[in-house]
């Protein structure tokens, strides 16, 4: 199956989400929340992604759902830091 967006398309438009959120409920500069609190959003935001699938929902409103969920868990690396795949890999003792 052939890719319907590429790579640089969708972080454009997590990006693009980022950026309405940081509008709508400010910046992770402007409002800390804590691991926490971003691992309760993203379960909300996932259980929406969730509730548009079973109810047959089309695929862009199911989309757009998933699309908040990735970027939240944008906001959070944003806020907290991200953890490069070297690191986390040699942190769990695999190489």
């Amino acid at each position: 199956m052939m890719a319907k967006a590429t790579m640089t398309e969708a972080l454009e438009a997590i990006l693009d989400e980022r950026l309405y959120q940081n509008g709508k409920y400010g910046s992770p500069e402007e409002r800390y929340l804590s691991i926490g609190d971003y691992l309760i959003i993203l379960r909300g935001e996932l259980e929406e992604a969730e509730q548009a699938f079973r109810r047959g929902a089309g695929p862009g409103e199911c989309l757009v759902e998933v699309l908040q969920v990735a970027a939240v868990a944008a906001a959070c690396l944003q806020q907290h830091g991200v953890v490069q795949r070297h690191t986390r890999e040699m942190g769990n003792g695999r190489h």
